[in-house]
């Protein structure tokens, strides 16, 4: 997550040429909490899951939605 933030705060301070707005992103984050085994497909589901969250909240944010259950399952938000 500090990671995303610091690659998402970086974007909004380049600049595209003389072009007068600001650059932003949005990033989805899949987590996997404990020993939790999860299949590729869901990680990336979960992680589009969350890219449109960030994007509906506003955009230019990170959104981080976690695997929580020993079997994979998603954890309410």
């Amino acid at each position: 997550m500090v990671i995303a933030e610091r690659l998402r705060g970086a974007v909004a301070q380049c600049t595209l040429g003389d072009l007068p707005r600001t650059t932003t992103i949005s990033i989805g984050i899949a987590a996997c909490s404990g020993k939790a085994q999860v299949s590729l497909d869901a990680a990336i589901g979960r992680a589009d899951e969350a890219l449109y969250r960030a994007k509906h909240d506003g955009r230019d944010r990170v959104v981080a939605l976690d695997f929580a259950a020993e079997d994979g399952s998603p954890a309410a938000h």
